[in-house]
């Protein structure tokens, strides 16, 4: 067993045993796995429900998740966003109602840089989809060819703090910034809620909310109902973190499928002609070439210049 489901294993075993899943594949198998009580359309005989509303799918491929979403009719998305945001789930089909009220959903997801930009298509990059999630690069910091696990001795104090923070936070109900927090807050809020450019901007772009909900995280896991200024702290520097962690896979991408396919090419080779650029995009019209060449040079990723009686844009 890994540390982690040993850790939540001791917290609660029952959520441990039943609640932690995988396989995320279909909006309307998530529904179905916290779904409310109903009645058959075919027979009306009731249908039972799922009480415990809370689910964490743990995806060790989250690729092949990306993946299924990019299907014609698959809901997985938009199911995905609507958890998110807190909505009662339901699918677009009519002919078995199945719902989920008041869901709360997790998702943690591993995959590789490669495969996240293969994967991640240019619709759920600016379509809320990806921006509602907290991406967080990591990478191997040694090599454990025997690993032991963590020691008892070490893991039980953490247990036991981690049990009462939960205990605490089931009896926690509104919660609000104290004087010093709030003050802070107002400070951050402008920056945290400013647009920035290109789809690493539209990947961060709902900081204020994650902020909001990572200081709330932070605040209970010091079993405390009230966010001080060092829980809110906390929060913007892992928030400051994820966005790092974005801008390291997808500041050069602009969101747009030709000009990032073109400027990914310049970049390896250093400079490409106009035919070069006309083969790249699929032997695409003239003014589409003109269209890309001219946002590379206005991003600042290329520069024109003439050679002989051709022109060459070299990669900045």
């Amino acid at each position: 067993m890994s540390t982690p489901r040993k850790l939540f294993t001791a917290i609660d075993e029952d959520w441990a045993k039943k609640k932690i899943t995988s396989g995320l594949s279909t909006g309307e198998g998530l529904i179905y796995a916290i779904r409310d009580e109903r009645r058959s359309p075919k027979t009306n005989k009731v249908l039972a429900g799922v009480a415990d509303k809370r689910i964490l799918v743990v995806e060790v491929e989250f690729a092949q998740a990306l993946n299924v979403m990019q299907r014609v009719g698959n809901i997985l998305s938009p199911i995905l966003r609507d958890g998110w945001d807190g909505k009662d789930l339901h699918p677009l089909t009519r002919n078995d109602p199945v719902s989920a009220s008041n869901p709360h959903v997790s998702i943690i997801g591993h995959i590789t840089d490669g495969e996240l930009l293969r994967y991640l298509g240019q619709t759920e990059m600016s379509n809320g989809f990806a921006n509602r999630f907290l991406w967080l690069h990591s990478q191997r910091s040694k090599y454990l060819p025997s690993p032991t696990g963590v020691p008892e001795e070490q893991l039980q104090p953490l247990t036991t703090k981690l049990k009462n923070a939960v205990e605490n936070a089931k009896r926690v109900g509104e919660m609000h910034r104290d004087e010093r927090a709030e003050a802070e807050w107002r400070k951050v809020y402008e920056k945290l809620s400013d647009d920035k450019p290109g789809i690493a901007g539209a990947i961060t772009s709902r900081a204020e909310a994650q902020v909001l909900r990572l200081s709330m995280i932070h605040a209970l896991l010091n079993s405390s109902g009230v966010i001080t200024l060092d829980h809110l702290r906390a929060a913007i520097a892992l928030w400051d973190y994820s966005e790092a962690s974005v801008r390291l896979i997808f500041e050069e991408q602009l969101g747009d499928a030709n000009v990032d396919s073109v400027a990914k090419v310049l970049k390896a080779i250093g400079q490409l002609t106009r035919t070069h650029i006309h083969n790249l995009l699929g032997r695409n019209s003239t003014k589409e070439v003109n269209r890309v060449i001219h946002v590379l040079m206005e991003s600042g990723r290329g520069e024109l210049r003439k050679d002989k009686n051709s022109e060459i844009l070299v990669s900045k």
